[in-house]
């Protein structure tokens, strides 16, 4: 899960940024994206299979979410397990 970790662990880095420090709803955004990552993490590794809230989050936390959980664990996992992009299958 090293690529995921590295999405929780740059949104966390983000929201202690001092550009946003006039702007704490973007501090905010950036804590509650390393939450969700973070989430689908810990449902992984205890096999929790629920992963419907992810499609409501917006669509970049959730493309760097998809994207690290594909590199960590395989697009099939992305595919089957999450039930994202359908239709990708990942090279043999």
């Amino acid at each position: 899960m090293k690529n995921l970790q590295l999405v929780i662990d740059a949104n966390l880095d983000r929201a202690q940024d001092e550009t946003w420090e006039d702007a704490p709803d973007m501090r905010e955004m950036f804590i509650e994206d390393a939450v969700a990552a973070f989430r689908v993490m810990k449902q992984i590794e205890i096999g929790e299979g629920n992963f419907d809230f992810v499609a409501d989050l917006d669509t970049s936390i959730r493309d760097e979410i998809l994207d690290a959980v594909g590199e960590d664990l395989g697009w099939n996992f992305v595919n089957h397990e999450m039930g994202f992009f359908d239709d990708i299958e990942e090279a043999a």
